[in-house]
């Protein structure tokens, strides 16, 4: 008899993770088991999975990534960090089953709308590096000069690039092109970050001029002569 598929599930979201293991435990062959067992298979949500590739602990361990994540390119930076498998959280129980047994005997495995997402990426002509910046930018909203600024190019290079990602999404419009490289995955998470940096940055400046708005206020108000005493 073999030895069963020791399974360790930890997922940010508490509903997902109890109807996983109760699903799990439910299964001959399979058991649930903590971080102090030896673990064959790893079920994480996108961030935990990829914090679990990045650490040194339990190399030998594969990790089936169970997410709502499905960008390309967010399935495809996962695959290449190390994860085993790649299942959507809306996919059916028989196919989570399967995909854990599939990398527990060391065969990689995509659900049905994973497998479908890269495919369609495979038929498309892939942004450059380069349109990738400029797509991340033109997403934020910056007009072609400040692109050009940002980026130290000219002018007419960004608008060619433009062109080009207009082209390859299939898009009519910039901002046809930011939403489909939203659904699609293609902004990256780095897109948060520089909006957060951006915010931050016009809050600093908001900060500032409401100081020194105040320091004139107070200069004005020191150097006014003081009134006559009344008679």
């Amino acid at each position: 008899m073999h030895d069963p598929i020791r399974v360790l599930i930890r997922h940010a979201d508490p509903l997902i993770a109890a109807g996983a293991a109760a699903a799990l435990a439910a299964q001959l062959g399979l058991l649930v088991v903590d971080e102090r067992s030896d673990i064959d298979v790893l079920i994480a949500d996108y961030d935990g999975a990829l914090a679990w590739l990045a650490s040194t602990r339990s190399p030998w361990t594969r990790v089936l990534v169970l997410s709502s994540r499905d960008g390309e390119a967010e399935i495809r930076h996962a695959l290449q960090r190390g994860a085993a498998g790649y299942v959507l959280g809306n996919c059916r129980l028989d196919e989570l089953m399967a995909a854990v047994r599939s990398v527990a005997s060391g065969r990689p495995h995509l659900c049905t709308g994973a497998a479908q997402r890269l495919a369609q990426s495979l038929m498309r002509a892939p942004l450059t590096p380069r349109e990738t910046e400029v797509l991340r930018l033109m997403a934020q909203g910056l007009p072609n000069k400040r692109i050009a600024s940002r980026l130290a190019i000219a002018l007419g290079t960004v608008k060619a690039h433009n062109q080009a990602i207009l082209a390859k999404l299939e898009a009519r419009s910039r901002t046809e092109a930011s939403a489909i490289a939203e659904q699609r995955g293609l902004l990256g998470p780095r897109l948060e970050l520089v909006a957060r940096e951006t915010t931050m940055t016009a809050l600093h400046h908001a900060l500032k001029h409401e100081a020194r708005h105040r320091a004139h206020a107070a200069h004005a108000s020191h150097s006014q002569p003081p009134a006559a005493a009344a008679a």
